[in-house]
């Protein structure tokens, strides 16, 4: 699931910046503030649109065009227009409108989710009707007006913009505020202190303070506190939703299979499943380009031409990217790889990852230089090869190692130094932070031949047989159907230990919340 947080204001980005826990990557795309999270398996997007209808509706606008949001939860401060409602008070609006717009109903069914997690949680909170309106409402008598011509009791100036968008796409809505001021009360600042998308003119605002201090320090001292009472309340209010729309998610995940050397009838069949969700949509693949050995060392051909084709068909952006090990001279792999090649016969040149654009992330325990070509795009395709590791708390090369392509030269250095130095949980922990940060939508793994003992053949491995194609959206799923396959090669160090038991696997799943180790195998017709 893919949630968009819309904010106005930077206080209220920090403040909701705050539920969403580590690991997060914050950036800029478009003019506009992101940061991208991920609370178990909902992916988060929180975006600082600006104040005012029209800056709102653009944001809204652009970031679904490329976001492509399953919901949409429009975050932050409202006035109040009712008695009743005070400071620091949480209101879920089921309906919003506009001065010069119809009214929008909110989605029905998140809105029952959400009222259903504060209950659960034992947040207080209203049901009200919402107004947005193009200025700052300051006066008692602008506010009587606005709750007396529209039956509402909260204003903003974002709301109506956001759910028009969303309701042109078909995305589910639903505008969470929390109350900065009482409905009787005057908060004017004095005359043209605020512009009319509420920002402050300081000379103004000095001749205002200057002309009428003992009012001036009343209002600004009211005003101070029952803002800061309403931003408190964000973040708690944001971590309780967040909280429950991930419950939500955990149903047992599907792990696709095939007995057959088919892989473009696999792939084809794999993309028939997911085309709704991938129909127009930019997208990045993602192969094992480990060195410039071929298959099973790297992805097969046949897989990553089966996938271009299929998207193509499906009118989608395709592009291509990964980083070879930093032993391989990586720069000459891209340069040269068939699978480089392939690409471009498609109209494709691949991304060489260490050279592209990349963007500072912060995990749980470390910080990261990461590609920004993932963030870009709508999707991500991960093209793993099924191998064992010759590192013995690895055990598996699969679904969630394939982003080690994923990570810096320097990081990757620094990760094998580790491992000499006897710090070997380090490389399992970056595997893992990885994932949270940057999880493809979706895993197509390659188990007709596997790599067994190492994970290329100049470090040792040999291939062997298992015969199977599989995919799955899950990774730590995908992952534990691949380690129940390398088992049947009779690898000591793999046949007594659960998915658990891989450390990466473990602290995915306890550290992470990436994904469920339990699975149900759905085998896919052979054709």
């Amino acid at each position: 699931m893919k949630v968009a947080l819309f904010v106005a204001m930077d206080c209220e980005f920090d403040a909701v910046k705050k539920a969403i826990e580590p690991p997060t990557v914050e950036r800029t795309s478009a003019g506009y503030r992101l940061l991208d999270g991920r609370v178990g398996r909902v992916r988060i997007l929180l975006v600082q649109t600006g104040l005012g209808l029209r800056r709102a509706g653009q944001a809204a606008s652009r970031i679904l065009d490329e976001y492509r949001a399953d919901l949409v939860l429009n975050i932050g401060i409202a006035g109040s227009l009712s008695e009743g409602l005070e400071p620091g008070g949480l209101c879920l609006c089921g309906d919003t409108c506009g001065e010069q717009e119809g009214s929008i109903a909110s989605d029905p069914e998140l809105s029952r989710l959400v009222a259903q997690a504060l209950e659960d949680r034992g947040v207080d909170y209203h049901n009200a009707r919402l107004v947005s309106v193009a200025r700052v409402v300051t006066e008692r008598a602008r506010k009587q007006d606005l709750s007396s011509q529209f039956a509402c009791q909260l204003v903003d100036m974002e709301a109506i913009a956001i759910a028009k968008e969303c309701q042109e796409r078909k995305i589910p809505c639903l505008p969470v505020k929390i109350i900065s001021d009482l409905a009787d009360e005057n908060t004017t600042l004095g005359p043209g202190v605020l512009t009319q998308d509420g920002r402050m003119r300081w000379t103004r605002m000095a001749a205002w303070v200057a002309s009428q201090p003992l009012q001036a320090m009343k209002v600004l001292a009211r005003t101070r506190k029952n803002f800061a009472k309403s931003l408190a309340g964000l973040g708690p209010a944001t971590k309780a939703i967040l909280g429950a729309l991930a419950a939500s998610q955990k149903s047992e995940p599907e792990v696709f299979f095939t007995e057959s050397s088919d892989r473009a009838g696999f792939v084809n069949q794999v993309i028939d499943r997911f085309k709704e969700g991938l129909r127009g949509k930019k997208v990045l693949l993602k192969p094992n380009i480990v060195s410039l050995e071929g298959y099973p060392s790297t992805t097969h051909p046949d897989t990553l031409e089966a996938l271009i084709t299929g998207l193509k068909a499906l009118d989608c952006q395709v592009l291509v990217g990964d980083a070879a090990a930093i032993d391989a001279h990586p720069h000459e792999v891209i340069k040269n790889h068939p699978l480089c090649a392939l690409s471009r016969t498609h109209g494709i040149e691949p991304v060489d990852f260490y050279k592209s654009a990349s963007l500072s992330a912060r995990g749980r325990m470390f910080s990261f230089r990461i590609p920004a070509l993932p963030f870009d795009c709508d999707a991500m395709i991960s093209l793993p090869v099924l191998k064992t590791h010759r590192l013995d708390h690895l055990g598996m090369t699969g679904a969630l190692k394939n982003q080690f392509g994923l990570l810096h030269k320097r990081l990757r250095l620094n990760l094998h130094l580790a491992y000499y130095a006897r710090l070997p949980k380090h490389i399992a922990r970056t595997i893992a932070e990885i994932n949270s940060l940057v999880m493809p939508d979706l895993f197509i793994v390659d188990a007709i031949e596997v790599m067994d003992r190492a994970n290329e053949l100049r470090h040792g491995g040999s291939p062997a047989r298992l015969g199977q194609m599989f995919a799955g959206t899950d990774p730590v799923a995908t992952d534990a159907y691949g380690l129940m396959l390398l088992k049947r090669l009779g690898v000591e160090k793999l046949q007594n230990r659960s998915p658990l038991e891989i450390e990466y696997l473990r602290m995915a799943v306890n550290d992470y919340g990436l994904g469920d180790p339990a699975y149900q195998a759905v085998e896919l017709d052979q054709q």
